[in-house]
């Protein structure tokens, strides 16, 4: 695949999840002007645990997402993209996500964070 394509691909899928999470209302964290193209970190919705977002996605769907283990615990989420990572993958976790968003509460058009991602891989 040669490192400028492994590079590349790491943008387009953390692209993709970025532009997922905000049409579904999730900021990012941080908010700095530069992130991580192989890990995106979002911002849990306020009433809503990151923890049971996490435990959610992987008992209901066996999605593996991380939560944080310090002063962040049940505030924000991590979704890699780093790895034999895909756009279908990217898709199915944001499938997923919404879901498990969805059943714990959280307000958003249902669909469009999918909608948002493959519009971006495309």
């Amino acid at each position: 695949e040669g490192l400028d394509n492994v590079i590349a691909r790491h943008a387009k899928l953390a692209a993709a999840l970025q532009a997922g999470g905000d049409a579904i209302g999730l900021k990012m964290f941080p908010t700095a002007p530069m992130t991580s193209d192989t890990v995106t970190v979002f911002t849990v919705p306020d009433g809503v645990d990151g923890v049971a977002i996490v435990k959610n996605m992987h008992a209901d769907h066996g999605s593996v997402i991380a939560g944080s283990r310090n002063a962040l615990r049940g505030k924000i989420i991590r979704i890699g993209t780093m790895g034999i990572v895909t756009g279908d993958d990217i898709v199915m976790d944001l499938e997923h996500l919404e879901a498990t968003l969805s059943g714990l509460g959280h307000d958003f058009e249902p669909g469009a964070g999918v909608a948002a991602a493959q519009q971006a891989l495309n």
